[in-house]
């Protein structure tokens, strides 16, 4: 059984029918407490976290069900 996601309301997963929007990139910035998604159809998403609870159970999430070559991490930039 195959699960809808949460986060675009479609089926979860790596095998999608080609009709079906999927995600194609998450990008997790720890910095900003932030999550920005990208789907096949060209949405983005952002999902930012108010705590540092929240951020850690939904990169969880994120760790468990996103497959590998999709997830990335912000490189973060720092004044000097």
């Amino acid at each position: 059984m195959e699960t809808p996601c949460v986060i675009f309301g479609t089926l979860a997963g790596m095998h999608q029918p080609m009709e079906d929007e999927y995600l194609t990139k998450c990008v997790v910035d720890p910095a900003k407490r932030t999550f920005f998604l990208y789907s096949s159809e060209g949405d983005e998403k952002h999902v930012s976290c108010d705590t540092i609870e929240e951020f850690m159970g939904v990169l969880k999430f994120v760790r468990d069900t996103c497959p590998e070559g999709r997830l990335s991490y912000s490189n973060p930039l720092f004044d000097f």
